[in-house]
């Protein structure tokens, strides 16, 4: 049975209509708007297949900490945008249905605890030789009153970020687990020296696709990369703040750091690591 979660009569109508045309008159599903959340929230936590709309990107509403978006990784929930393609949605019903929807950890988590600025880690990234440093000079004498040199700056938010520990909101909620997945760098990785799509490290995460969690992460800020990749249309994988995750341990890293160096930079352990 179809059942649909939506305050809209003129939606519901037409949903009413249509699923059973696409998932099958024998369908088990809840179709809810992310607005219903709560109402429907005994029955994802129950395990039944749920399949989320709205007429935000998926991306927009991680970024700005939709709290119904931590629903949307696990393996018997999905999301799509309206308009969307119904063949879509009877793919991902499918795929939850017969047991092959991977559940994004990393990314479940992240959504838990909200998706923050982590404006001292993105400024530590920023200022490094070779970069535009004005901007991140600005905000860290706007916003933390920091002033001095390049490494003066970076040396006294090395002592703020020190000051939050060596663990973040996403260690604190797994302790030892490893989270599972492949966790792909940004600049220098997925995007090269110029700005654009290195087709090798995206043929990677291709190959990956299907059988393992995939998600981008970076080290600057989020929703500036959110919308660079959308404009090169790389729209599969969610975004993700390295910051997010320090003290953790991931399954696998891409990234064109040395392994040493990025550990080093973001406190995160890795157990499969490739360097490009």
């Amino acid at each position: 049975m179809i059942k649909i979660f939506e305050k809209n009569n003129p939606i519901k109508g037409s949903l009413e209509r249509s699923l059973p045309i696409f998932l099958g008159d024998d369908a088990e599903v809840v179709v809810a708007n992310v607005d219903q959340l709560d109402t429907i929230l005994n029955v994802v936590e129950e395990g039944k297949p749920v399949i989320f709309y709205g007429f935000a990107t998926e991306a927009s509403l991680r970024l700005s900490g939709n709290k119904a978006v931590q629903y949307f990784y696990r393996k018997n929930t999905g999301y799509c945008q309206i308009p969307f393609n119904l063949i879509d949605v009877s793919v991902i019903y499918k795929n939850i249905r017969d047991g092959k929807k991977i559940e994004f950890r990393g990314d479940i988590f992240a959504a838990k605890i909200g998706f923050r600025n982590n404006l001292v880690g993105i400024l530590l990234h920023d200022l490094y030789p070779g970069k535009d440093v004005t901007k991140p000079m600005e905000k860290a004498k706007k916003e933390f009153g920091i002033t001095g040199s390049v490494e003066e700056v970076r040396k006294q938010l090395e002592e703020v970020q020190n000051e939050k520990g060596e663990t973040t909101p996403v260690k604190d909620l797994i302790g030892s687990e490893i989270i599972e997945g492949v966790f792909c760098d940004i600049e220098g990785t997925i995007l090269t020296s110029t700005g654009m799509v290195n087709k090798k490290v995206l043929q990677m995460l291709e190959k990956e696709e299907g059988k393992r969690a995939i998600s981008i992460w970076t080290g600057g800020d989020v929703k500036e990369f959110q919308k660079k990749l959308y404009e090169l249309e790389v729209k599969k994988f969610p975004v993700l703040s390295k910051y997010s995750f320090r003290g953790c341990e991931v399954e696998i890293a891409i990234d064109d750091l040395s392994q040493d160096e990025f550990e080093k930079r973001y406190g995160i352990k890795v157990q499969k690591y490739i360097q490009v």
